[in-house]
C-alpha cells in the first residue's frame, strides 16, 4: 500500500508540473513581442534615423521581433537574430485583419508599444564592440530625439476677422470688360443755379469760359453793331 501511495503522489506531482508548465507557456505567449516581416532588403541601423551607422542588412522576408517604436511610428526597435537595431517602419509589415500592413501608418492600430531612444545607454548595451562606438560622444552631442506630435491647434471661432481682413475677401476689382457703375449724382441745393451778382449764368455746365482774354491788337477792339453805320471820317482809308 505504501508503494501505491508513493506512485499516486508521483503522478499527482507530475500532473501539477505539466499544468504549471502549460500556464507558463500560455502566459509567455500572451506577452510575446509582436513579429514583423521585412518587405525588401532593409538596413538595420544603430538609431532611429538614416544618419546612423548600419548594423546589418536584413534580407527580404526576414522575421523580426518588434520591441517598440518611436511616438510617430516611423522607426521601430527590432531584434533580428543576434542583432539589435532600428528599421524604417514602412519596410516592415505586420498581420492585421487577414492582411499584411506596414507599421508606418498602422502602428497605433496594431497596439505596438512606444519606446524612447538614448544614444549613450543604447550603444552601451548593444554596440560596445562595434567600430562606430568610438564616436559615441559625437553622436550623443549630435542626436536630439524629435518630440512626439502634439495636439493640432484649431483657430478660435469666436474671434473671426471682419470681412475684408482675410486674404481674398473684401473689395475685388470687376472682371475685364465689365463697365464700372457711375456714381450717383449729388442733388444740388436750392438756389444753387440762381445768379449771385445779378448776371446770368453762362450756358453749359455752369463753369463758364475760363480762356484767357486776347491781347489787344489791330482788329481786336469791340465790333460795331451791324445796324450802326460808321462815320466817314472814321472809315479806313
Amino acid at each position: 500500500m505504501g508503494v501505491l501511495c508513493n506512485q499516486d503522489e508521483g503522478l499527482s506531482m507530475n500532473k501539477h508540473k505539466r499544468l504549471a508548465a502549460a500556464l507558463m507557456l500560455a502566459t509567455a505567449s500572451a506577452f510575446a513581442q509582436p513579429m514583423a516581416t521585412t518587405v525588401k532588403d532593409v538596413h538595420l541601423r544603430a538609431g532611429p534615423s538614416r544618419d546612423f551607422p548600419v548594423v546589418a542588412i536584413l534580407g527580404d522576408g526576414m522575421q523580426v521581433t518588434v520591441e517598440g517604436c518611436v511616438p510617430d511610428y516611423r522607426w521601430c526597435d527590432v531584434v533580428a537574430g543576434s542583432s539589435r537595431g532600428w528599421v524604417y517602419a514602412a519596410n516592415i509589415v505586420h498581420p492585421y485583419q487577414g492582411r499584411q500592413v506596414p507599421i508606418l501608418g498602422f502602428g497605433a492600430v496594431l497596439g505596438l508599444g512606444i519606446v524612447g531612444f538614448s544614444v549613450g545607454s543604447y550603444w552601451d548595451r548593444y554596440y560596445p564592440a562595434d567600430p562606430w562606438y568610438a564616436q559615441r560622444r559625437l553622436w550623443i552631442d549630435r542626436w536630439l530625439m524629435p518630440p512626439p506630435p502634439g495636439p493640432r491647434l484649431m483657430p478660435d471661432s469666436r474671434h473671426r476677422p471682419g470681412e475684408g481682413n482675410r486674404p481674398g475677401e473684401g473689395r475685388r476689382p470687376p472682371p475685364a470688360g465689365t463697365p464700372r457703375p457711375l456714381p450717383a449724382p449729388h442733388p444740388r441745393p436750392p438756389g444753387a443755379d440762381r445768379p449771385r451778382d445779378g448776371h446770368p449764368q453762362p450756358p453749359g455746365d455752369g463753369r463758364g469760359d475760363h480762356r484767357p482774354p486776347r491781347a489787344d491788337g489791330p482788329g481786336t477792339g469791340p465790333r460795331p453793331d451791324r445796324g450802326e453805320r460808321v462815320p466817314r471820317d472814321r472809315a479806313a482809308p
